[in-house]
């Protein structure tokens, strides 16, 4: 690193160079420590200085500019007419409607049969990390044994279904691996699928029959960036066969080749933690100490959060509550912008603030109900990893349809899909539709421990019925579309052999 940097930021120490000036090329060596100190220095200072920064940034946006802690001025209709008045919703323009989701408890014995003999390795694919810890750790779990996972942390074999998966996490891998790919799924934000096929085309393996699993759009509007790659016929390679969709899209998610999906944890950390062992390392209701945590980034598009924060800080004062409190963290949002326009989402996210994670998921992890107001849009990481970590989610319900304080009529998801798989599959966590008005019938729970510790275990429960779930569908999807189609001439054959036999004595 010492050497690259000498050469490439301070003197590149040539023989000619070295023969001309051998003073110059003696400082080359000092002048790569200066830098490297200074980067190191930079990053501390950085760290130190950007939470003060971020809440001061904070305070200056809510305190000042709107000069107000009137919990109606942030209602979230409020902010919609004062934003956007009345314009038009494009919701007419919906071409699936009407959304709905499979039955919750999978049949085993019918997905144990899917195969039919038959084998298919499967190779994934990402640019997100988090959502693909996520799905192979917790979504593709396949066995009790740790010392049988740790043997091989990039094959994972569900024998019950006649499927292995190979997790491919860089483009050499991808390149390395092309010659065998055969079956291929990508996980990664839509937004970036045209970056992931020019990998796969630079790789050589377009050859390949793909699937997806997407990170959406919070404005539930992906078409213009999924269009371009989706198949056009089952026979088709190279492009996506099938999808599943986080959000929704009401002009794309049919139920057949694209369907629901929830937002998995935003936290590689959490997503790698083991799906088996994490609910038993989780702290039962008796011994966290928190009762109510608050842990949002609040923006001026995300308006319920300051009702959110509102009403806590008064409920908290009157009852004498063990309440957390983290709202702002502008500065972290804004390195997410930055990483995002340089084509490296969250890096710099993660690399300057590693420590307000950490510090997240223990809050989460020491408090009994987390505060889960609506951002952009309905659904947040929050609820999920809240799930994940053994705290009961209070999660807002969200009932307009067309509009938003973000995105205004360009807002196009179905109410019906907005946090649909807590809804219809019953998960018991609280839900408000007005934290003035249901947040103290909520914190009522906490004089009853009993009731939250019930909470907590059926949550447990209710957790790995969803992983079975998800991962019952996606066995569905890659059986369904995957395999490649019978040729015409085999197919003619065979139901002409079938017809023949129908007509013997």
């Amino acid at each position: 690193f010492k050497g690259r940097v000498a050469k490439s930021s301070c003197v590149r120490c040539t023989p000619a160079l070295m023969r001309r000036s051998p003073r110059t090329c003696a400082l080359a060596q000092p002048c790569a420590k200066l830098l490297v100190v200074g980067i190191l220095v930079a990053t501390i200072a950085l760290g130190v200085v950007y939470p003060l920064l971020d809440q001061f940034v904070f305070f200056e946006s809510y305190n000042h500019l709107y000069g107000t802690h009137d919990y109606d001025f942030y209602s979230r209709r409020a902010f919609i007419d004062r934003t956007w008045g009345k314009e038009q919703s494009n919701m007419s323009s919906c071409r699936y409607p009407h959304h709905r989701l499979f039955p919750f408890d999978e049949d085993e014995a019918s997905l144990a049969h899917l195969h039919r003999g038959r084998a298919m390795r499967i190779h994934l694919y990402r640019n997100t990390p988090d959502q693909l810890e996520w799905i192979w750790n917790h979504v593709l779990q396949s066995t009790d044994d740790l010392e049988e996972m740790l043997n091989d942390l990039h094959t994972k074999e569900l024998s019950a279904y006649g499927l292995e998966f190979v997790r491919l996490d860089s483009l050499s891998a991808l390149t390395a691996a092309a010659p065998d790919i055969t079956h291929l799924i990508i996980i990664s934000e839509a937004y970036y699928l045209k970056g992931i096929f020019e990998d796969i085309r630079a790789a050589g393996a377009l050859h390949a029959r793909i699937g997806a699993v997407l990170l959406g759009n919070e404005n539930c509007d992906v078409r213009p960036w999924t269009e371009p790659y989706m198949a056009t016929s089952p026979s088709e390679t190279g492009k996506i066969l099938f999808a599943f969709l986080t959000y929704g899209d009401c002009d794309i998610v049919d139920n057949e080749r694209i369907k629901l999906w929830p937002l998995g944890p935003s936290l590689p950390m959490l997503g790698a933690l083991d799906a088996h062992t994490l609910p038993d390392s989780n702290p039962d209701m008796r011994h966290r100490p928190h009762d109510v945590n608050l842990i949002a980034s609040l923006r001026l598009t995300k308006p319920s959060r300051a009702q959110a924060m509102i009403a806590t800080r008064e409920l908290c004062r009157v009852r004498r509550l063990d309440c957390v409190e983290r709202t702002g963290f502008t500065l972290y949002s804004i390195l997410g912008s930055i990483g995002q326009a340089l084509g490296h989402h969250h890096n710099l996210q993660r690399w300057f603030g590693s420590h307000w994670l950490i510090e997240y998921m223990g809050l989460v992890w020491r408090s009994r109900l987390t505060l889960c107001p609506a951002g952009t849009h309905p659904n947040t990481y929050r609820v999920l990893e809240a799930i994940m970590l053994g705290s009961i989610p209070v999660i807002e319900d969200w009932h307009e349809e067309g509009a938003s304080p973000n995105w205004g009529p360009e807002f196009k998801c179905l109410v019906r899909d907005n946090l649909a798989f807590f809804r219809d599959f019953n998960a018991p966590v609280f839900w408000v539709d007005d934290f003035q008005a249901d947040l103290p019938g909520v914190l009522d729970a906490l004089n009853d421990p009993d009731r939250l510790q019930r909470m907590q275990d059926d949550l447990r429960v209710w957790y790995q019925r969803l992983l079975r779930h998800l991962r019952g569908q996606l066995v569905r999807q890659v059986w369904r579309h995957l395999p490649a189609p019978q040729p015409s001439s085999v197919a003619h054959t065979h139901s002409s052999k079938l017809r023949a036999s129908t007509h013997q004595p």
